[in-house]
């Protein structure tokens, strides 16, 4: 058994995201308002180094010639800038490589470590007479550099440290374990010439481990002298899993402790932990825990959200409070002040500044609209905060740069540098990569207050990599600071036109101040300054700009796409916007007896605007005839992920349905009139359920309908039509409940494809109309050949869920349904989108008979 590579803190939570592309939908904005920016960083050098196989940096650090020494894993033969071969005598196996460079990036030495398993290097630091101290983990036994036999069972890993002279020539190593996995230390020497270090430990007392386990894996602090020797260690921990992952020694001769924390309220952890997902992958806090020279508790602090916060970076900063990094999945929720920047699941940057008791001083969240895993976080010489990490999000939000590299390469990743000011403001934010995946792991301020990355790049010359060596390569770029400020454009949309509205005026502003800039991009449209003068029908682009000044940056530009339509005979009554100081989603409307209309979504927004409640959930919000708001309502619920439909019910109130958070169940609430929940239900199986309609039915209960990907189990009385061994394909399945939510049948129909119903209508003879699209070809439940990729499926069921026929409808591509109604003739109409991939929308209708058998 090899032991792989650990990229680095970044992937070891990366790769345990898992996403539903289910969920992916192309969303088309026609009219939007955003303030993206640009900057100034120059890259000065980058140099890439590497040998013929796998290399990947996790540490770095200046030293005190003004170079830098580098470490990480590798799996190279001596090749390229590596002059020593694997010392495992297996391709496979990996080992300690440390590279010392020079002021000017060129190479001074390097150095391959090793026993006959895999070593993993984890930090590397300069020490005080010169050298340099290594840690990682390791499974080898007495072998090659390794004087000291591993600790626990076989293929488990201890804690090795490391001490190199100043030229690189080993002057001893230590073993330090216990009889299971000890994992991710990192090291730092302390004021009396010893060192500090702590990682995760799954090992019970034994070894070099002095108490049990408290849960899971634990933080395990261990504190040695200057030539290696234990002087003590202490086990921190709650009832599930603690997982260590920085550590420094502070001011006052304690130490500070951090990483992520699944635990409640239980053994060292004096917090519930705030994350209320109950997944079982995503989930943690940030968990920090002061100790004293003797390594003592003093105090510990949890800081996180609703869903799933990673802590990787910490230090103490000047004023003797703390900073602290990660990456998050939580909306507004428990400690974070920001709702998730990108689509839900993806990490954003999350910062929280802390005092020196532990209290919050401030938080701060950072992202685009993919994923963005922060590694490093420092503290800069004026007081501000340089973040780095890496990112998969396009240009928006608050990156001002589009990837890279190629955006179909699946594993894509480039560096993203984050400067804020020291109250948490944005400043700027750098993009650096290649055409494959560029993740970062650490980064410092140079002694001239430029900016040093380092991390792992793969593959060949492109972008901002002027080298390459082989698969993986060390690679560190050096970064200019920029002296000047970020400005933003915010551009008001623009709503549809007509030619009795010409001429009109722009508004839109920059946050310098700075006048803001129009021009014509392309449609019948003519301006002078602001005011735009329409000349003729069709799609008018229209952009804002500012060019900056010895102050400011130049502005991103920022353009408005608006139609330019011929007059109607019909006259708009009254618009209205409703929202708080985030984001807040509408996804249902229902008109309601007195005239009115209750309006329903999802808000991340706390108390803002029109939003009287600081719950992060479903927001519902009721108007009168005029769009005048009565009231609002956000019921916030651990179950719930989003609303995707909405009815009246007979009693005045209303009945909302959508998928349940984490466990991926169809979720319905039942509210009175007032919007207050007089119940909730969820229905599923044994793996994912994404509820997408509902309606009411003749004898004043419900039907629910949506796709499932489980088998039989739970609430489901059916198994998938199809599965294999790599899981069941998705199926149509409706339940039908009574007026309390007591559920009295479900059915499971589909074929040996995925099958996605999104709409549902009752039929005159009591039963029932199931329509959605279909990839599947005849099997299952499906008697007609698929057309296409996939087409237009409709069910006919009776009263109690039997198929009565089912009809397919279709071109040569992918035709999707969204929508069913009955019509005059007692026929349905069918409508929905034939070939998503094309820009823009047109409707599909097919007529059918009421008497199809």
């Amino acid at each position: 058994m090899k032991t792989p590579i650990l990229l680095s803190r970044i992937e070891h939570i990366v790769c345990k995201l898992n996403f539903d592309w289910i969920r992916l939908a192309i969303i088309l904005l026609l009219l939007s308002t955003f303030s993206v920016t640009t900057f100034a960083q120059n890259k000065l050098w980058d140099k890439a180094f590497g040998g013929s196989d796998n290399d990947q940096l996790s540490s770095m650090h200046l030293t005190s010639d003004g170079g830098y020494i580098l470490g990480g894993t590798s799996r190279s033969p001596a090749s390229g800038d590596k002059s020593e071969g694997n010392k495992g005598g297996d391709a496979g196996d990996s080992d300690y490589w440390v590279i010392k460079l020079k002021a000017d990036g060129t190479k001074a030495w390097d150095k391959t470590l090793g026993g006959t398993g895999g070593e993993n290097l984890t930090s590397v630091q300069q020490t005080n007479d010169g050298g340099y101290i290594l840690i990682g983990q390791s499974e080898s036994n007495k072998s090659g550099d390794k004087t000291e036999d591993n600790k626990g069972e076989e293929y488990t890993t201890d804690f090795w440290i490391v001490k190199l002279n100043a030229n690189g020539t080993k002057a001893w190593d230590k073993t330090i374990g216990g009889n299971n996995y000890d994992v991710f230390p990192s090291i730092q020497q302390t004021l009396d010439g010893g060192y500090i270090l702590g990682g995760g430990s799954y090992s019970g007392k034994s070894g070099d481990k002095s108490e049990v386990s408290k849960g899971g894996p634990d933080y395990w602090v261990v504190k040695i002298d200057a030539a290696g020797h234990k002087e003590w260690d202490n086990t921190l921990g709650g009832s599930e899993e603690d997982l260590l992952t920085s550590l420094q020694q502070t001011l006052d001769g304690g130490y500070i402790l951090g990483g992520r924390s699944t635990s409640g309220k239980s053994g060292d952890k004096t917090d519930d932990s705030r994350d209320t997902s109950q997944s079982e992958w995503n989930k943690g806090d940030y968990w920090i825990v002061k100790i004293d020279g003797k390594g003592n508790k003093i105090w510990d602090k949890t800081f996180g959200g609703n869903r799933g916060d990673f802590l990787t970076s910490l230090q103490q900063t000047s004023d003797g409070g703390y900073i602290l990094g990660g990456s998050s999945r939580s909306d507004i929720s428990g400690d974070k002040t920001e709702g998730n920047k990108g689509i839900r699941d993806y990490t954003d940057y999350w910062v929280v500044k802390v005092n020196t008791d532990g209290t919050k001083a401030w938080d701060k969240t950072l992202g685009g609209n993919h994923i963005d895993v922060l590694a490093s976080v420092q503290q800069t010489r004026e007081g501000g905060y340089i973040l780095g990490g890496s990112s998969r999000s396009n240009m928006g939000r608050d990156k001002s740069e589009d990837p890279r590299g190629d955006v179909t390469y699946e594993n894509r990743y480039d560096y993203w540098v984050v400067k804020l000011q020291a109250d948490g403001t944005e400043q700027w934010d750098k993009t650096l990569g290649g055409d494959y995946s560029d993740r970062l792991a650490v980064l410092q301020q140079t002694p001239d207050g430029n900016y040093m990355l380092g991390g792992t790049s793969e593959y060949n010359i492109s972008g901002d990599k002027t080298e390459a060596k082989g698969g993986e390569d060390y690679w560190v770029v050096k970064v200019q600071e920029s002296g000047k400020k970020r400005q933003t454009i915010t551009f008001n949309p623009i709503l549809y036109k007509t030619l009795s509205d010409s001429p009109f005026s722009l508004s839109a502003k920059s946050s310098s101040g700075l006048p803001v800039s129009f021009s014509i991009l392309s449609g019948p449209a003519t301006i002078k300054d602001n005011t735009v003068t329409l000349t003729g029908l069709g799609t008018v682009s229209i952009k804002a700009s500012q060019a900056g000044n010895n102050i400011y940056n130049a502005a991103f530009e920022v353009s408005q796409v608006f139609l330019v339509e011929a007059a109607t005979p019909f006259a708009k009554l009254w618009d209205k916007t409703f929202g708080g100081s985030f984001r807040d989603e509408l996804s249902a409307m229902v008109a309601t007896a007195d005239g009115g209309y209750l309006l329903g979504g999802f808000s991340s927004s706390g108390i803002s605007g029109d939003k009287t409640e600081a719950t992060n959930g479903i927001w519902l919000v009721k108007i009168n005839a005029h769009g005048a708001k009565e009231w609002n309502k956000t019921f916030g619920s651990v179950f719930i992920e989003g609303l995707s439909a909405m009815i009246t019910t007979a009693d005045g109130g209303y009945l909302l349905g959508g998928t349940s958070d984490s466990e991926k169940d169809y979720w319905i609430g039942k509210f009175d009139a007032m919007g207050n929940k007089v119940w909730e239900k969820a229905y599923g199986g044994k793996d994912e359920d994404d509820l997408t309609a509902l309606i009411a039915t003749p004898d004043a209960g419900y039907l629910l309908g949506g796709y499932s990907r489980s088998g039989k189990g739970g609430d489901k009385s059916e198994d998938s039509r199809f599965c294999d061994g790599e899981g069941c394909s998705i199926d149509y399945w409706v339940i039908k409940i009574d007026g309390n939510g007591n559920k009295i049948w479900d059915k499971t129909l589909g074929g040996n494809a995925p099958d996605f119903l999104r709409a549902l209508i009752t039929t005159a003879d009591g039963g029932y109309l199931l329509g959605g699209w279909s990839g599947s070809p005849v099997s299952g439940d499906k008697s007609q050949d698929s057309r296409g990729d996939a087409d237009y499926w409709i069910v006919k069921i009776d009263t109690d869920g039997k198929k009565v026929w089912d009809k397919t409808f279709g071109g040569n591509n992918l035709d999707e349904l969204k929508a069913l109604v009955t019509t005059a003739d007692g026929g349905y109409l069918l409508g929905g989108i034939p070939n998503p991939g094309l820009v823009g929308i047109r409707a599909k209708l097919v007529g059918m008979e009421m008497g199809m058998k």
